[in-house]
């Protein structure tokens, strides 16, 4: 089961998944997916993988929204009504989309472009 990690500040909706994914805290996590303190938090669909392999964790990339979930899922979307891009985490023992957003629209409100099975043991 994942904890769900809500952004301290903007921009940080990869790192977030990143902690929830890995079972670690915002602070713990910005340390994987970052050599430095950042001056800009946002990582792209590639760099979010190589922290999580990095990390121990074997990935796959999904061509479609799996119909059965078995494994935790990072998944890249975009806002259909406001036009931002955005990373979300589904959790497979939950069966729930956990979304960084404090207040987050609803998961109808995004369109999934890429999308990443975890496995579910590091």
């Amino acid at each position: 089961m994942l904890n769900l990690v809500k952004m301290p500040k903007p921009q940080t909706c990869s790192v977030c998944c990143i902690a929830m994914l890995t079972h670690t805290t915002f602070d713990e996590a910005l340390k994987l997916c970052f050599k430095s303190s950042p001056s800009n938090f946002c990582m792209t669909f590639n760099e979010m993988e190589n922290t999580l392999n990095k990390a121990g964790f074997k990935t796959t990339h999904l061509n479609t929204f799996p119909r059965t979930i078995t494994h935790n899922l990072l998944i890249e979307c975009r806002n259909k009504k406001e036009n931002y891009w955005h990373y979300i985490v589904y959790d497979a023992t939950q069966q729930t989309f956990l979304d960084p957003i404090p207040y987050p629209p609803p998961i109808n409100d995004y369109a999934f472009y890429q999308i990443v099975a975890i496995d579910n043991e590091e």
